[in-house]
């Protein structure tokens, strides 16, 4: 009897925490609706009864939410992904709390980054939540993703989505690193760490208010952060949207010797953007030779030098330009177009004239323009004045250290378009 009573005061005691929570809740969140994915950690470092105990806390931070304004996801994860059931599938709470208890315990890899490609593409998609309402996913984990890389790609574009991210890392297995890439920020607001299972207890009141308190405007700051430690760590980055560039390199006005520089610094541009998925094209226009035939026989008058020269046709920076422009014009529909224009010279007054129309019809077309200034003898105030559509004007001293400017490049292409 006095076991049975035991076991009675503690539900009794569980449940009241639970009807405090929803209390607190309420007023945290004054009846506002949200969209709330949970995603939660099945790999084979857990144990099965801590992972009960996981799937019991989010039972009850569902159970918190406590109004039919709030829709629940859930998936799991561990060497693959897991969907449970979708937002508002079950808006019936008693059902709801049934299903989530019936999530089953894997035990093996941890593919984190999986979960959060399925959370932004299939679970929290524009289809599936509903507008201008908090959009927030709650993700638990005991250890590191198996592949890191792919994990902080894959939150970036969750954050990209708008999407909030709070993420509780449980045990001392975790990199403290890759969760803070993994939440939403600010860290000390939406990354919890704690060092065992049962402290989930502790912690899924603050959860559920601080989720209640999230706004759906995706954070620029975070976007700038992720792309700066997907740097930082890889070398690399994945481009908020997709990109189609087109590089144009003036190799008559370069000469062999920088024109091969400048095409090293493009290829190793392209092994450093993530082209994995198809979501960035790389193409290039050039300026050659000169156009015509040089009389080989010698002339003999001032008149035949004149007229033999006038057959020659030397390719302009503005026609570089142009074909740059209207390249990036064909490219895909769902893509970004941007141009990326090497100069290594003052432009003459006509050729300055003529490149600048190219650029308003860029402008026109909604293709931006980036422009690299090299060497000592750019004018910046002309150059910077053909960036357009949200494009840049970088410079560099030299063609040997063109390379210095590749991280920056990089940074600039896999935020481009975060402001819009």
């Amino acid at each position: 009897m006095i076991y049975l009573a035991f076991i009675f005061l503690v539900v009794a005691v569980a449940a009241q925490d639970v009807q405090t929570g929803r209390q607190l809740i309420s007023a945290a969140c004054g009846g506002r609706p949200a969209d709330v994915f949970f995603v939660l950690d099945s790999s084979g470092s857990i144990d099965p009864d801590d992972f009960r105990k996981e799937v019991r806390f989010t039972q009850d931070v569902a159970s918190m939410f406590g109004t039919d304004k709030m829709r629940v996801g859930v998936l799991s994860f561990s060497k693959t992904v897991r969907p449970q059931f979708g937002l508002g599938e079950y808006m019936d709470k008693v059902r709801m709390l049934e299903k989530i208890g019936e999530v089953a315990y894997e035990g093996a890899g941890t593919n984190t980054a999986e979960a959060l490609r399925y959370l932004h593409t299939k679970g929290m998609t524009s289809a599936t939540v509903r507008p201008s309402i908090p959009h927030i996913a709650i993700v638990l984990t005991d250890g590191m993703s198996q592949d890191m890389g792919a994990t902080l790609k894959e939150a970036a574009l969750v954050h990209k989505a708008g999407i909030t991210v709070f993420v509780i890392g449980i045990g001392s297995q975790v990199d403290k690193g890759e969760l803070e890439a993994i939440g939403s920020r600010p860290s000390s607001n939406n990354v919890f760490m704690i060092d065992n299972f049962d402290a989930l207890n502790h912690i899924k009141g603050a959860l559920a208010i601080k989720a209640c308190e999230a706004t759906r405007t995706p954070d620029i700051e975070q976007m700038q952060n992720d792309v700066q430690v997907q740097l930082e760590r890889f070398g690399s980055c994945t481009p908020l949207k997709h990109l189609d560039l087109v590089f144009a390199v003036d190799t008559a006005a370069m000469g062999s010797i920088n024109a091969r520089h400048v095409l090293r610094f493009i290829v190793n541009v392209s092994e450093h953007l993530d082209m994995s998925a198809g979501g960035v094209s790389i193409a290039t226009v050039a300026n050659g030779c000169p156009s015509g035939t040089f009389n080989e026989a010698p002339l003999l008058d001032a008149e035949e030098v004149k007229k033999d020269f006038a057959s020659i046709s030397v390719p302009s920076f503005d026609t570089l330009m142009r074909n740059m422009r209207l390249k990036a014009s064909y490219g895909r529909g769902d893509s970004e177009h941007i141009g990326i224009i090497f100069v290594n010279s003052n432009l003459a007054p006509d050729e300055f004239g003529k490149s600048r129309n190219e650029m308003m019809r860029a402008r026109y077309q909604k293709s931006a323009i980036f422009v690299i200034g090299i060497g000592s003898l750019v004018d910046r105030h002309q150059l910077n004045s053909l960036v357009t559509n949200g494009g840049q004007y970088l410079e560099v001293l030299s063609f040997e250290t063109i390379g210095d400017i590749g991280k920056q490049l990089m940074y600039s292409l896999c935020l481009f378009g975060a402001q819009e």
